[in-house]
């Protein structure tokens, strides 16, 4: 298991409630955590599974150290791109990854859930995020990965009287995270490892 990134999920008001006029609309903010997952050729041809695990900080509001399905969406986006919906997400997921092939996760707040736009249903969490494998029974010990997480949020307006999102006229942003060494990993039988840029590999695990 290694370290990846931070990821904070948001689904709030940018304004703090005392901030708005009356009758008047609330900006807000639905922001996810996205991670595209490569795995680099090798000569083994079955699926790997590339485990994300989520550690929120139970101090953030609306964290109980436990991420739950509602108000969240959990989807990754396979090397076809099918989308596969994951809706029992709690704090960590398994995408299959097989060799050479590029997988796209992501984790965000359930927009078409009116509920969360309420004040007691508005949610934040975040932390930080680790990656491993769960090898099937393969020979191969050693997998070499490419990881590049990114925050996407969008801003809206929404009128508490009728909380509907408009889509299609909704500004967004996408940023990428910070990641070491490019974001490339080795991991070797439970173990992890990490290429330097003088391709050396050193166990931290």
């Amino acid at each position: 298991m290694q370290y990846l990134s931070e990821f904070e999920v948001l689904a709030q008001p940018i304004v703090p409630g005392a901030g708005i006029p009356p009758g008047g609309k609330v900006p807000f903010v639905a922001q996810g955590y996205f991670c595209l997952l490569s795995r680099l050729p090798d000569d083994d041809k079955g699926d790997v599974d590339v485990v994300l695990t989520f550690h929120p900080t139970p101090a953030f509001p609306a964290s109980t150290g436990v991420l739950t399905t509602d108000p969240l969406i959990a989807d990754f986006q396979d090397e076809n791109g099918t989308t596969q919906l994951n809706l029992d997400f709690t704090n960590s997921i398994s995408v299959p990854v097989s060799s050479g092939k590029t997988v796209l996760f992501g984790l965000q707040p359930n927009i078409a859930n009116v509920g969360i736009f309420a004040p007691a249903g508005q949610f934040g969490v975040r932390g930080y995020v680790t990656i491993d494998v769960v090898q099937k029974g393969q020979a191969r010990e050693t997998y070499e990965l490419a990881a590049a997480p990114e925050i996407r949020a969008s801003f809206f307006t929404i009128d508490p009287a009728n909380p509907v999102v408009d889509l299609d006229n909704t500004p967004d942003i996408a940023y990428c995270l910070p990641v070491r060494d490019g974001g490339r990993v080795t991991i070797t039988k439970g173990k992890v490892a990490e290429k330097s840029s003088r391709r050396e590999t050193v166990a931290v695990g």
